[in-house]
């Protein structure tokens, strides 16, 4: 009889964890109701957590193009990483285009989760910190009162409370952090282009950095929710032009290096020959992501219908074909979800 533990999972319900995952069963789920049904033993989610001898799921990119539902789905996933009664994880959903506020807004209107906390700069910390230095802050951040944002500005007067504040959390809860990236320059040059990706690339790899010495860090016995899934809303506007294959590359093997599921959007277009640039972009995400989930948009009659098919699951057998699909709210006694 193996003693080899099985891996970890996020489960998203039905029928996320279905089309992702083969191995997860359909009678495992109230497929009425989109739920997963209680009681249930040895049942498996649909995303494996990555470990050092498991590539787990892997990276997963979220295309299509404007109005098909990338950033909703990406941000149920997230939530439901750590909102699941069958999880218990830290997500985190960092947007490049939508403000914290704005986030927190839409999920409180579809009724999924209202343990967000908002973070300015994710690398309070010295120019060179260890990897100790940024768990150290991200513990702060994790453990801080409800109602107390953690800023930076020397002028903020909440801020002083947060960076000196004794913990007044005993246990670290399941929630979605927002961090905010550097945000763009109004001026444009090739070296700012160069600087704003060095900039949220060194940032991104403090938040990994840290909840990586946290994960070790720990005592044995805790049971506090280690930080597993991180989206990127989206890769297109991550630098002030799309990125070459080396900085996406650096990307994609940052998740992988820190053993955290990556979730990046990237809003596709139908490309010309003077865009050529751009489409070696979007080609160059698709070969390096390890699942590929794209959303498509029809009309029919007046009614516009959406539709989700995974392309490619690299480490994992997914369901094929194109597939209805529909995002609903649901209430904190409900707990359901319908892809």
């Amino acid at each position: 009889m193996s003693n080899k533990k099985p891996p970890e999972r996020i489960f998203l319900d039905y029928p996320l964890d279905v089309l992702l995952n083969r191995e997860c069963k359909y009678k495992d789920y109230d497929t009425v109701n989109n739920a997963t049904i209680s009681g249930k033993k040895n049942m498996r989610g649909g995303l494996v957590i990555p470990s050092d001898k498991n590539p787990g799921s892997g990276n997963i990119v979220i295309k299509g193009r404007p109005g098909t539902g990338k950033s909703t789905l990406a941000l149920q996933i997230i939530t439901w990483a750590s909102s699941h009664p069958k999880n218990n994880y830290l997500s985190a959903y960092i947007s490049l285009e939508e403000t914290p506020g704005n986030i927190k807004k839409k999920v409180e209107d579809l009724g999924w989760s209202e343990n967000f906390i908002e973070i300015e700069h994710i690398h309070n910390v010295s120019e060179n910190p260890s990897p100790k230095e940024l768990g150290e802050n991200l513990l702060k951040i994790l453990t801080q009162p409800d109602k107390c944002k953690f800023k930076n500005g020397n002028d903020d007067k909440e801020n002083t409370i947060c960076k000196n504040h004794k913990p007044k959390k005993e246990k670290i809860e399941p929630m979605v952090l927002l961090p905010s990236l550097s945000p763009r320059s109004l001026s444009s040059s090739d070296e700012d282009e160069n600087r704003l990706f060095w900039e949220r690339y060194k940032q991104l790899h403090h938040l990994l950095n840290g909840a990586k010495w946290l994960r070790e860090n720990k005592q044995k016995d805790s049971k506090d929710p280690e930080l597993r899934i991180v989206c990127i809303d989206s890769l297109n506007v991550f630098g002030e032009k799309p990125l070459n294959r080396e900085a996406l590359y650096r990307i994609f093997d940052l998740f992988k290096k820190y053993e955290v599921i990556g979730v990046f959007i990237l809003e596709t277009e139908d490309y010309t020959q003077s865009d050529q640039y751009k489409s070696v972009h979007q080609d160059a995400i698709e070969y390096m992501a390890d699942i590929i989930i794209s959303l498509q948009r029809t009309e029919d009659k007046g009614y516009f219908l959406r539709y989700l098919e995974i392309e490619k699951s690299r480490y994992q057998h997914q369901i094929y074909g194109k597939h209805p699909f529909k995002i609903r709210t649901f209430y904190k006694d409900e707990k359901s979800t319908d892809g």
